[in-house]
């Protein structure tokens, strides 16, 4: 998550950041503000297939 920050290099993230969400935290994904949180790929296939999430919502699979 550090590195995905240091990325963006000139600017600064000044919102919420999570680096890992567990399944029991799946409500942080619909808060009405800017963040970067990390979900590993089995917890996102998970939580993914119970829940539907706002249209807003970009994903990044970092694994592939």
């Amino acid at each position: 998550m550090q590195a995905l920050i240091s990325l963006m290099n000139p600017f600064t993230w000044h919102f919420t950041i999570i680096t890992y969400l567990t399944a029991e935290m799946v409500e942080f994904l619909e808060a009405p503000v800017p963040f970067l949180i990390g979900v590993s790929t089995r917890t996102w296939e998970t939580i993914g297939s119970v829940r539907e999430f706002p249209d807003d919502l970009v994903i990044f699979d970092l694994e592939t």
